[in-house]
């Protein structure tokens, strides 16, 4: 991120990035680790998932999406 604004930008949206899949796989492994909590704590349910904009979020797809939206890059 040295040297002249473009590649300052390039170098932040390269982090930019980097810290939303981050979250996403964060997320993918929290809704994996509450749904075997679920199966081995019968009567308890886990906790909703939430996006990043507080909307329930669909977790089952997300690592297909990140590799596809890294591919058409």
């Amino acid at each position: 991120m040295r040297g002249n604004v473009r590649n300052f930008r390039e170098g932040l949206t390269a982090y930019r990035n980097t810290r939303d899949l981050t979250k996403t796989y964060r997320d993918c492994f929290i809704n994996q680790a509450n749904q075997v909590a679920a199966v081995l704590l019968p009567g308890s349910e886990p906790p909703a998932t939430t996006s990043k904009r507080g909307q329930p979020h669909d977790e089952s797809n997300a690592f297909e999406e990140d590799e596809q939206a890294h591919d058409e890059e």
